[in-house]
């Protein structure tokens, strides 16, 4: 497995020519609207519609609560279950539980207001799990830092925009239904587009013809090596000129048409080099 994920990884650069990164970056920057909508204007909002300022803190904590304890169940899913439907149903329960908030609290139902919270957090706690899954499932892990260093600005930009977008709302017409309404739906359409996504198939290079040369047999020299190995600074073979003592191995025909074998070891030394001086003694 490690193997095969560590060969079908993405460069940075291949990712980018793949629809499947703009498709998971868009899904995950949608999804995050809601979360920063949320999160960010839940107290003024349940406070405008007339709930404690207490029991809205209160909303958080069961945000929190549910989000924190369901992140087991999704790692245990995430193994029994393909990734991209498992994202999909997290935002669309993100979308109905912000439709939910917004229902309940404008009915003044207490109970309806926890029951959107506790859906909220389900589909929140999957957020980070799924978001990691997702991503080294389609890309991989060796390049992975780098593929989502392209990726994560582009989806954080996106969620930032979200609690800004949603104040400026309700600075102009006085109140948050619309917008509201507004991140429901591109938290559906998050939905739908990470269900466009597919893993990208890597595309095969033909490999390049070998054109070394072959491999010397054991103890015999490579091709334009000299038998003896690397020559002394001098110019002279080694005091051994077969470093290894090469086994050669004749194969001889013998009288009953049988091949056989023998090994002879091959030792050379160098002549010795003879002194002036000596050529002097020679002639005297």
């Amino acid at each position: 497995m490690a193997a095969a994920d560590y060969a079908n990884s993405f460069t940075r650069g291949e990712a980018l020519r793949t629809p499947t990164l703009y498709l998971t970056v868009l899904a995950f920057g949608l999804s995050t609207v809601a979360l920063g909508a949320v999160l960010m204007q839940s107290i003024p909002f349940l406070t405008d519609e007339g709930f404690d300022r207490g029991v809205a803190a209160l909303m958080m904590t069961v945000y929190a609560i549910t989000s924190w304890a369901g992140k087991p169940a999704w790692g245990f899913l995430l193994d029994r279950t393909t990734p991209r439907y498992l994202t999909a149903f997290a935002f669309a329960s993100q979308a109905v539980a912000v439709m939910v908030i917004m229902l309940g609290a404008t009915a003044g139902s207490l109970p309806v207001v926890v029951a959107g919270f506790l859906l909220f957090g389900v589909g929140g706690g999957g957020a980070v799990p799924l978001q990691e899954v997702i991503w080294a499932s389609y890309f991989g892990r060796r390049y992975l830092g780098a593929v989502r260093g392209v990726g994560i600005p582009l989806s954080l930009t996106i969620s930032a925009s979200a609690p800004i977008g949603v104040s400026y709302y309700f600075d102009t017409v006085g109140n948050y239904y619309g917008v509201f309404v507004a991140v429901a739906a591109l938290t559906g359409l998050a939905a739908f587009i990470i269900m466009l996504s597919r893993k990208p198939q890597k595309s095969r290079s033909r490999p390049e013809a070998d054109t070394r040369p072959p491999a010397p047999a054991s103890g015999l020299p490579a091709p334009g090596q000299p038998a003896g190995g690397s020559r002394q600074p001098d110019g002279r073979a080694p005091a051994v000129a077969v470093a290894a003592t090469a086994t050669a191995t004749a194969a001889n025909a013998g009288a009953d048409g049988q091949y056989q074998t023998r090994a002879r070891t091959i030792v050379a030394t160098p002549r010795a080099r003879r002194r002036p001086r000596d050529y002097m003694r020679g002639a005297g």
